[in-house]
C-alpha cells in the first residue's frame, strides 16, 4: 500500500496521511472515505494499516455484550492489547491510572491515593467499541 503524508488531524494535531484507512488512530476522528487519514508511527508507517496483523484473532466488545472481530473501522474502537494505554497505564490491582500511585500526583500536586505499587494491567483480552445499542444521539 502506498501512503503519502498530506495534512494534520484537526483534533489531535498529529501528522496524518492518505491511505486505505478512515480513522485517526490516535484520537479516533472519523474521516470520509474520500479523505481517509491516519497517523504515522515513528517509522512513517500508517499505524492503523499496520494493525491488521495486530488485530488478527482479537475480539471487540460493546457495553451491551455484543462481540465482533476487532477493527479500527468500528465506532469508538479502543485497542486494549499489548502496548496499549489500557495495558500500560492502568493498574492490574485497582484499575486506577499510574499517576495516582506516585507519592505526589503530578496532575494535582496532591499525595497519591493508593498504598500499593503500580503494576501494569497488560493485555485485557478484548478491545472496546460501541455498536449503537443505545442510539447515536
Amino acid at each position: 500500500m502506498e501512503t503519502t503524508e498530506t495534512e494534520v488531524c484537526e483534533v489531535c494535531a498529529d501528522k496524518v496521511l492518505h491511505c486505505d484507512c478512515q480513522r485517526c488512530f490516535e484520537c479516533s476522528t472519523l474521516y470520509s472515505a474520500s479523505d481517509a487519514a491516519k497517523v504515522l508511527d515513528d517509522e512513517n508507517i500508517c499505524k492503523a494499516c499496520n494493525t491488521a496483523e495486530l488485530l488478527k484473532d482479537r475480539k471487540a466488545t460493546c457495553g451491551c455484550g455484543k462481540t465482533v472481530d476487532s477493527s479500527t473501522a468500528l465506532a469508538f474502537f479502543e485497542y486494549r492489547g499489548p502496548g496499549s494505554k489500557s495495558a500500560t497505564e492502568s493498574c492490574s490491582d485497582c484499575a486506577y491510572h499510574k499517576v495516582v500511585h506516585q507519592p505526589i500526583n503530578p496532575s494535582t500536586g496532591r499525595p497519591g491515593i493508593t498504598t500499593h505499587e503500580f503494576i501494569p494491567r497488560g493485555d485485557v483480552g478484548t478491545d472496546l467499541f460501541y455498536c449503537g445499542c443505545r442510539g447515536w444521539d
